[in-house]
């Protein structure tokens, strides 16, 4: 295909990194030719997770999508869930901890 390669950052600070994050998903839907690029592609902004998390965030947005939690996220580092709104987020650790959750358990 003719599609762009990815570029891929590595940060010295995580500050740094989570400030990206934070203002790409502010921008969304921004495309190469803002970043002064010749391209009108969209660009895309995702953390580089270690494999645990990505299956973790994967089984989390599961669940909400299947509506066992109202929402799923990663950030900071943590991949968060909340049951309903207004509720505080909670931050998961392990698939068992999401099950316990989803079946009744508070934390």
């Amino acid at each position: 295909t003719s599609r762009p390669r990815g570029i891929i950052l590595k940060f010295v600070r995580r500050g740094d990194c989570d400030e990206l994050l934070r203002l790409a998903k502010v921008k969304r839907g921004f495309s190469a030719s803002e970043l002064d690029f010749s391209s009108e592609n969209k660009v895309f902004v995702n953390p580089s997770l270690l494999k645990a998390f990505r299956e973790l965030l994967y089984h989390a947005k599961c669940a909400a999508r299947e509506g066992r939690v109202r929402f799923a996220w990663y950030s900071n580092g943590k991949v968060l869930v909340r049951k309903r709104d207004g509720q505080p987020a909670i931050h998961i650790t392990s698939r068992q901890q999401l099950q316990d959750l989803q079946h009744g358990g508070t934390s």
